[in-house]
């Protein structure tokens, strides 16, 4: 089992590239999500980078991370799982005012 945290501050991801991070960070499945819900643009994006981050901590140095392949999700009830390769990877998210916090499991 390992490990990986990371954390943001959400005013380092502004307007000003968001449409980067979209384009180029998040995954099909994801982009699909934030178009469903997206007045809350920073949040999520905040949310998934702190994410990301943090299973690229849990995998390394295993393994390179392409993180359009990763895809942080919510399931019905809002909870936030993992779809990325044949791994098991448990994930929880948290914002608070200025910041977005995760911390990846990586369970196999």
């Amino acid at each position: 089992m390992e490990v990986g945290i990371d954390i943001i501050e959400r005013s380092r991801i502004n307007e000003k590239n968001e449409k980067w991070l979209i384009d180029n960070f998040l995954s099909d499945k994801e982009r699909e999500e934030l178009n469903r819900n997206s007045k809350r643009v920073n949040e999520y994006l905040c949310g998934r980078w702190a994410a990301k981050e943090a299973i690229y901590k849990a995998l390394s140095p295993e393994k390179k991370v392409d993180y359009t392949k990763i895809s942080v999700l919510n399931d019905d009830s809002g909870k936030p799982y993992v779809e990325y390769e044949n791994y098991e990877i448990k994930i929880s998210i948290s914002h608070e005012k200025n910041y977005a916090v995760a911390i990846a499991i990586l369970m196999n």
